[in-house]
């Protein structure tokens, strides 16, 4: 058992249920928790791909060749200009190079410098990145993009509802109030670790300042 489910049990006896009620109650809370994160990250994900669309649009890196190379749209590429294409396109380049990938590396600068603006050179965004995913968007073939995390905010945004749910009412933000200290538990559980301090004192006071400015900027409203 986690800390978060016994804060969870905890508080459903509270409330004056039965164990099996609250064993039930605290799995199915868990469960929309997660839910709710991977809701709001596939949003955040897709969000980003149409920012991504809107700020790079798609390159035609085969016409680009035949534009550079003088060759009308019916000509076919030969192999240094097919797989200049294909490194356009966002290819890795190949840890072992042979005289066409050589070729095809200058035939890319050469196109890259006469027709291309600096903000769309190189590999598409993401790609060549410490993590790099694949999602596959309706109508797409797929997209490799920079992963994105959600952030404490974000978490605090998904959660806060689904333990205030549980609970049967709104968490009082005063320390020690049991769906306050749920609430904690569950943004140590499931906040990104990149968006999180690693040492424990600043991760509880950055976690506490999100909280804090949430539900200050809540009764505000």
């Amino acid at each position: 058992m986690t800390k978060l489910q016994g804060f969870l049990i905890a508080i459903g006896l509270a409330r004056g249920l039965s164990e099996v009620c609250v064993s039930a109650m605290t799995a199915q809370t868990v469960a929309k928790i997660r839910q709710g994160l991977s809701e709001r990250q596939r949003a955040k994900h897709y969000r980003w791909i149409e920012f991504q669309r809107d700020l790079h649009p798609p390159l035609d890196a085969r016409a680009l060749v035949r534009r550079h190379c003088g060759l009308s749209d019916d000509d076919g590429l030969d192999r240094v200009q097919q797989r200049a294409a294909d490194l356009l396109a966002g290819a890795r380049l190949k840890a072992r190079k042979n005289f066409v990938e050589i070729e095809a590396i200058a035939l890319v600068k050469s196109i890259e410098i006469k027709q291309l603006p600096k903000s769309s050179r190189g590999r598409p965004n993401g790609t060549g990145k410490a993590h790099p995913v694949e999602l596959y968007p309706p109508g797409t073939n797929g997209v490799i993009f920079l992963d994105v995390h959600l952030t404490v905010r974000e978490v605090i945004e998904v959660v806060v509802p689904i333990i205030e749910d549980h609970a049967g009412s709104r968490i009082d933000v005063a320390k020690g109030s049991v769906p306050y200290e749920a609430l904690v538990e569950a943004l140590l559980a499931f906040v990104p670790e990149v968006n999180r301090p690693s040492q424990s004192k600043k991760r509880m006071g950055s976690i506490t300042r999100e909280i804090t400015a949430y539900f200050s900027a809540r009764v505000a409203v």
